[in-house]
């Protein structure tokens, strides 16, 4: 039996016993660990005494190597193949269980890759040692474990055989530390998430993305970052979240150019070192931020991009897996729909606000004798146009004024709400009889096809005389109209009626009062009546009415302001309907 098979099978029988200890007594790892180097070494060894004969017959020469893996694979402990560039080429069996995953996965990666990213430029010194002729290194490091870092002992050792170095690897378990809790959660991440998608709060694009990252980092990762597209299609980094103890941290993404990544990537291991890029100084940013693991997502589906959102675990905890991978790109998704359907309600609510302010005057008129004042707030978020409008305008005898409450939103509303105010506009010119207008109107809206809406309204046609003003007045199915003595002192006036578009008979009576100097006449939506506090309790008219009577000035725009304040106060929880009031006030007794 020749030299080469007496030493195999020695070396066979030696494997066998180490395997046979390691089963019995895994607390020996270390005494294994030095026993398995002494075979490494002998098996370089016997590769350097028969490289004379391995280069005279290869055929032989591959018969030598495939026994010495053969052997090598039944070692107890991982070992690694790499070659000059630290590429794994070969490992045995046990080489992929510490990493939870197959070892042909590994290999045709870098050995570096599964070294935790600050102790890569350590290892990488060691390697291009031994490959430098240093026979072995030992090397004390830590090992990425499915993002986990965790301490390890490697020995590097040169093979005489094509520039290859083989790596061990001990994980004593004394060093190893438990993972940082981390709750499973991820159905709780997207239902939270969700809530903040659809939240019908108010809110802008800005918030919209730090809510989300700040939904991500409160339990499942330790930083979130959101590039987003631009409308001119540049990307820009918008949102970088993480733990308020992580400033370095987040002012090096925030200084990081956005990622142009428009695929899916999980870094566990992270073997891009580069894939957010590098700092100032030119080191890589994952290696700064401790990173053990990463996912890049795209933020957007089959429709389009909306932008990148990447999570980052420091390496004290579990890494992301495919899973996590899967639920962030549901997130992805989730995070586009909720941008896109922003930008469809601001665009709605850009025309609701147009098509509102063409229903209202840009300004009140002046007129003779008389100041005037009002204020119009829409209910919710504006999306749809509201429903109350007044106008000032002038008239056969006088001035004519009108304040009104088409039921319901929207384009619907802002029709009717048009036929109302325009059509009294172009009547006026006609008759200054207010019972007449509302009579004319109730025709058109009963006329008009397709709506069963219907508005409440109250015309006052005003017209200068000596003393003040005498107003003359109609209803139909409004508020009735608030009349502010000089001292004070508010009465109601008359109102009743019925509510336009409803009846083709219905009929309307008019009333006069007298405005003398200072006073002044009001009119209002029941918007403001109806405005609830926190307990559910109404506004009512006689809170209006006492605050107007206390309101600290006697202006209209006093007035307005002591009423607005007011409700401002009162409403905490905000009005759910609109809100119109329009006062005018008689001049001052003039002076002489």
């Amino acid at each position: 039996m020749d030299g080469a098979r007496v030493a195999e099978m020695t070396l066979s029988e030696r494997i066998s016993a180490l395997k046979a200890v390691s089963h019995l007594d895994p607390a020996q790892t270390p005494q294994l660990l030095q026993a398995a180097l002494l075979e490494l070494e002998q098996a370089s060894d016997e590769l350097t005494t028969y490289r004379d004969e391995i280069a005279a017959s290869s055929r032989s020469g591959h018969h030598h190597r495939r026994s010495l893996c053969a052997l090598l694979d039944q070692l107890p402990l991982p070992i690694f193949i790499l070659d000059r560039n630290g590429t794994i080429v070969r490992s045995n069996r046990s080489a992929g269980h510490p990493f939870g995953r197959r070892r042909q996965s590994l290999e045709g990666k870098p050995f570096a890759v599964l070294v935790d990213l600050p102790h890569r430029p350590v290892f990488r010194s060691h390697l291009g040692a031994v490959l430098r002729g240093l026979p072995r290194l030992p090397l004390a490091t830590r090992l990425c474990l499915g993002g986990q870092a965790v301490e390890a002992d490697l020995a590097l050792i040169n093979l005489p055989v094509e520039d290859q170095v083989a790596v061990t690897v001990s994980l004593p378990g004394s060093d190893l530390a438990p993972a940082r809790a981390l709750p499973d959660g991820r159905l709780d991440v997207i239902t939270e998430l969700t809530t903040v998608l659809l939240s019908d709060r108010e809110c802008n694009e800005g918030w919209l993305l730090r809510r989300s990252a700040e939904v991500l980092t409160a339990a499942y990762a330790d930083l979130a970052v959101i590039d987003r597209d631009r409308a001119d299609g540049a990307r820009h980094r918008a949102a970088v979240v993480g733990d308020p103890g992580e400033l370095d941290s987040i002012g090096l993404l925030e200084s990081l150019p956005p990622l142009e990544t428009r695929y899916s990537t999980l870094l566990n291991p992270i073997d891009d070192e580069l894939a957010l890029g590098r700092d100032k100084s030119g080191l890589p940013a994952l290696t700064l931020l401790r990173a053990g693991s990463a996912v890049i997502v795209p933020v957007g589906d089959e429709t389009g991009m909306e932008g990148t959102l990447t999570l980052i675990r420091r390496s004290d905890r579990s890494g992301f897996d495919t899973d996590d991978l899967r639920l962030a790109e549901r997130i992805g998704r989730h995070v586009a729909l909720a941008l896109r359907a922003d930008r469809v309600r601001r665009a709605r609510t850009s025309s609701a606000h147009a098509l509102q302010a063409s229903l209202l005057p840009r300004r009140l008129p002046e007129v003779p004798g008389c100041e005037l004042s009002s204020l119009y707030s829409p209910a919710g978020e504006g999306e749809l146009v509201g429903g109350d409008f007044y106008d000032v305008f002038p008239c056969r005898a006088g001035w004519g004024l009108v304040l009104g409450d088409v039921c319901g939103k929207g384009d619907e509303a802002a029709a009717i709400t048009a036929i109302a105010r325009n059509g009294l506009r172009v009547l006026a010119g006609r008759t200054g009889d207010p019972a007449q207008l509302l009579q004319e109107i109730n025709q058109a809206l009963i006329r008009h096809p397709d709506t069963e809406r219907f508005v409440t309204a109250i015309v006052a046609q005003v017209e200068q005389v000596s003393g003040g003003m005498t107003v003359r007045l109609a209803s139909a199915g409004h508020p009735p109209a608030l009349v502010r003595g000089a001292d004070g002192v508010v009465r109601q006036a008359e109102g009743g009626g019925l509510p336009l578009g409803l009846f083709e008979d219905a009929s309307y009576s008019r009333y006069e009062i007298k405005l003398a100097y200072g006073e002044a006449l009001i009119v209002y939506s029941d918007g403001v009546t109806e405005a609830r506090d926190e307990f559910g309790h109404l506004y009512g008219p006689q809170r209006l009415s006492t605050a107007l009577a206390a309101a600290p000035g006697f202006t209209a725009d006093d007035l307005i302001h002591a009423v607005h304040e007011d409700l401002r106060r009162f409403a905490t929880k905000g009005g759910g309907d609109d809100t119109a009031l329009l006062v005018l006030r008689v001049d001052d007794e003039p002076e002489f």
